[in-house]
């Protein structure tokens, strides 16, 4: 996908949206609340923190590549499900340079909001992204909300995070 970046210093810059919407699942799940991208632009990010497929609010995150054959966005793999009632799990999401290494957010995360980071890579055999880690606040710390925001490096190999309780 590319901008029309043809743009002279007359001309105001246009973009165009490039495949179809990508909405939530569900009505009030939050789809978009968090959206990360890989350098290129062709693989994107959608956390959905609110959304029920586990438990209340437990969320999840959704993985798009751009699909030059359909002219759209596809899936790529499975969601990536938060594990708990009130986790909100896709409060904050973060893509490697490559769209290869996923980093997902779920401050709620325990019955205290200390939270916690997941960490997924892609693997090319299963056509699906597999956990590589897990991140949590040690000890843990109450209302800590550790996974309010993440980012990772280009290369997919540094995490950060942030908690702000």
């Amino acid at each position: 996908p590319q901008a029309n970046n043809t743009n002279t210093s007359t001309s105001p810059r246009i973009w165009e949206q490039v495949g179809s919407d990508i909405v939530g699942t569900a009505v009030r799940n939050r789809g978009g609340f968090s959206v990360a991208s890989s350098n290129n632009g062709k693989i994107i990010a959608m956390g959905s923190p609110h959304n029920n497929d586990v438990a209340p609010q437990a969320g999840h995150v959704r993985i798009f590549a751009w699909d030059n054959t359909a002219n759209d966005w596809t899936q790529r793999g499975s969601k990536l499900l938060g594990e708990a009632e009130r986790d909100r799990f896709g409060w904050s999401v973060a893509l490697s340079g490559s769209g290869d290494t996923v980093v997902c957010g779920a401050p709620f995360h325990d019955t205290d909001d200390s939270g916690q980071v997941k960490v997924f890579k892609w693997n090319e055999t299963l056509s699906d992204y597999v956990v590589w880690g897990s991140l949590h606040e040690a000890p843990s710390y109450e209302d800590a909300e550790w996974g309010w925001g993440v980012d990772v490096s280009d290369d997919g190999l540094t995490v950060a995070s942030s908690a702000v309780g």
